[in-house]
């Protein structure tokens, strides 16, 4: 097996193990292996950043690009069918694992017949997942790029695996074109991950083909339809040419910004990535396998027909509650959008009316080491006090706007009990409405910028002492501007994504109320039926070990994962 990322040493996870022993005690295999691949991944400190967009945009040729070698398959029609998860491994491997099995490993030129429209038309092989493994530095600190079938392919069956993959997406790009540019689907995408993720970024693919005017075209216009997707939001915007990489094996365009934007998404925000990813699919996971254990005890003790009856009615709630969300969610959307406004506001306010105080007060005389390190500390603490400063209101608003959601999504559950009471819907969500997820905002000194070149060590000899504490002072100011700069960003960067990030979690958590009732209502009534067949004594030991399983998992994961900030 791979060997765990170098940068994070193995950790492993109780709380999956135990998800994974309990879903199989419970004959829940499916829910099983996804908790053991999910343990697998995050214990190697592995994250997934998903490549996304519309059928043919050339996803699967930048991915080979920033791997270093021909991974995927590439061609004229839409190819790819399944999702492709492109990780480091020494020796290179690849593995596929199906909807209903493990991970099986498989020669690397049979991918195709895996990943590819043609070889696998709308994923008839029912294949959840391709890995492939490579060595290429890009993904040596545990960045995994995700291949996912294109939107708006001719097979609705692609659209959907990509949409049914996003909620274990950790970070994205959006690649888009000039001829069309950025559809109203992939907006759409973007705005919904928005959302979500919080680390985005936007390609404009194959540059090659187009003219220089055309180019600038597209990039005006992706540039300006983000503005209004994500306003706000600062979704760096990359021009590139795969094939141009591929071909002459230099980089060209923004194609070193690219690799360096990835590089220091891993090396930056990784490890948090990992764990959050922990805390989510623990979260999902557990509600799963509690909702599986209940279902599954209710269905043995009540008659066939009603659960039969149960199961319909469930279905039909399910749906109704979901379109009723829609719109819901558009004013959670509005809300969390005027949140991050007014922080865009704060930080410029702050950097206008600080910069010229810590300015007046860096030294007149001394080094350039010396009035540098009195910029970082100037800035530090003011930068860190501001932050502290921000707290109770960004957090009060994000709970207020929460609150109003959770009340909403409440009246409409309840609407829907009502309407159908047998549907046996939740009496209460339990949503989580503060802003749960913790901080990664660290100070970035700069530290490069402390240490000038021989040349201008050169230059400032050559001045006379006041020139250079001119000189020391002006560099000083300007290196005092960018520190302000760049952490101001960081702090109003930090609380957007733990605003995303908790609201990820609220709305997962209706979600899963809303619309995995029903699915697990319909596994467990076939469950009873298997267990009926062997008479009453079968049906009351299986009950029993329900019970013990729940007792155990409550005991192993918290009664109410949604709250658990481990």
């Amino acid at each position: 097996m791979t060997q765990p990322a170098p940068h994070q040493a193995p950790v492993r996870d109780e709380r999956l193990a135990a998800i994974a022993r309990i879903a199989e005690a419970s004959d829940v295999p499916q829910l099983a292996r996804d908790a053991r691949a999910v343990a697998e991944r995050l214990d190697e400190g592995r994250f997934f950043v998903a490549v996304l967009g519309q059928f043919k945009r050339g996803k699967s040729t930048m991915i080979n690009a920033l791997a270093g070698a021909s991974l995927l398959p590439v061609g004229v029609a839409p190819v790819t069918s399944v999702v492709t998860i492109v990780r480091q491994g020494s020796p290179p491997a690849t593995r596929v694992r199906s909807r209903d099995g493990d991970w099986q490993p498989i020669d690397v030129d049979q991918v195709s017949q895996y990943v590819s429209e043609t070889g696998n038309p709308g994923n008839q092989r029912g294949i959840a997942a391709v890995e492939i493994e490579a060595t290429s530095p890009l993904l040596e600190r545990g960045l995994c790029l995700v291949d996912t079938p294109g939107l708006g392919s001719v097979n609705a069956a692609n659209t959907q695996e990509t949409r049914d993959f996003l909620p274990h997406v950790d970070a994205a790009m959006l690649v888009v074109g000039a001829d069309p540019p950025i559809t109203g689907e992939e907006a759409r995408l973007l705005a919904g991950l928005g959302a979500s993720v919080r680390d985005l970024f936007v390609v404009i693919a194959k540059a090659d083909r187009m003219t220089a005017e055309d180019l600038d075209e597209a990039r005006a216009f992706t540039t300006k339809v983000l503005a209004a997707t994500l306003p706000g939001r600062a979704v760096p915007v990359f021009t590139i040419s795969a094939q141009e990489v591929l071909a002459s094996d230099l980089p060209t365009r923004d194609w070193t910004k690219l690799q360096t934007a990835l590089s220091e998404l891993a090396l930056g925000a990784g490890a948090t990535l990992v764990q959050t990813a922990r805390r989510r699919e623990i979260a999902a996971l557990a509600t799963s396998l509690r909702r599986h254990l209940d279902e599954s005890h209710g269905a043995l003790l009540r008659p066939v027909a009603d659960s039969e009856r149960r199961i319909a009615k469930l279905q039909r709630a399910a749906g109704e509650a979901e379109r009723a969300l829609v719109e819901l969610r558009h004013l959670f959307d509005a809300e969390q959008k005027q949140i991050e406004r007014r922080l865009e506001a704060d930080r410029m306010k702050f950097v206008g009316a600080v910069l010229p105080e810590l300015a007046s007060q860096l030294p007149n005389a001394g080094t350039r080491r010396e009035v540098f390190a009195a910029a970082q500390d100037l800035c530090e603490r003011r930068v860190r006090a501001w932050r502290d400063e921000l707290r109770p209101r960004v957090e009060a608003e994000f709970t207020a706007a929460a609150k109003r959601f959770a009340t909403a999504a409440e009246q409409v559950t309840a609407k829907v009990r009502t309407s159908s009471p047998d549907a046996e819907l939740p009496e209460a969500l339990g949503l989580e409405t503060s802003l749960s997820v913790p901080s990664r905002f660290f100070f970035a000194q700069l530290n490069v910028e402390a240490f000038p070149h021989w040349w201008s060590k050169a230059a400032d000899r050559l001045r006379s002492q006041a020139a250079r504490s001119r000189t020391v002072r002006e560099r000083g100011e300007g290196f005092l501007r960018r520190l302000l700069e760049v952490n101001a960003h960081g702090v109003v960067g930090d609380y957007v994504y733990r605003i995303v990030e908790s609201r990820r979690g609220i709305e997962r958590a209706v979600r899963d109320a809303l619309r995995g009732a029903a699915d697990a209502a319909t596994a467990a009534s076939a469950r009873a039926e298997r267990i009926r067949a062997h008479g009453q004594q079968a049906v009351a030991q299986q009950a029993a070990r329900l019970l013990a399983l729940r007792r155990e998992l409550d005991a192993t994961v918290g009664s109410d994962q949604t709250r658990d900030s481990r």
